[in-house]
C-alpha cells in the first residue's frame, strides 16, 4: 500500500550489506526515472533468478504486493526447511559429543576405584 520507491528506500535502510545498499541506490535512482525493476535487479547479479522472474510477473500483472508476498513465503519455507535439515545433521554430533563427555566422566570416575584395587593387593 506504499509507492514502490519508499518501500525500497525502507528496504535499503534495513540492510547492512554495503553491495547491497549501492546496488539499491542505483535502482532507485533508475526506477525514479521509468526504468523496470526487474530489468534493473538482474543488472545487479545479486538476487536469485526467482525473485527477478517474481518482480517481472508482478509489474507486468500490476499486483507486484502479491508476487513480492508469495516470494517472500517461498524463501521463508525454503529457510525453514534448511534450518530443519541442520537440525536433522546436528542432532547425531550432539548425541556423540554428550556421548563422549558421558565417556570421560565415567572413566574418571573408575580410574580412580581400578588404581585403589590394584594397590590394595
Amino acid at each position: 500500500g506504499i509507492p514502490i520507491v519508499t518501500g525500497m528506500e525502507t528496504s535499503e535502510s534495513v540492510t547492512n550489506h554495503q553491495v547491497v545498499i549501492d546496488g539499491m541506490e542505483k535502482v532507485i535512482e533508475d526506477v525514479k526515472k521509468g526504468l523496470s525493476i526487474s530489468y534493473l535487479l538482474k543488472n545487479m547479479d545479486f538476487f536469485p533468478p526467482m525473485v527477478i522472474s517474481m518482480v517481472g510477473i508482478g509489474e507486468e500483472s500490476g499486483s507486484m504486493e502479491d508476487m513480492l508476498s508469495k516470494t517472500a513465503d517461498y524463501y521463508d519455507e525454503e529457510l525453514d526447511a534448511s534450518i530443519q535439515k541442520m537440525l536433522a545433521l546436528l542432532e547425531p554430533l550432539l548425541i556423540l559429543f554428550m556421548g563422549v563427555i558421558v565417556g570421560f566422566i565415567v572413566i574418571s570416575m573408575m580410574l580412580p576405584i581400578f588404581d585403589l584395587s590394584t594397590t590394595v593387593q
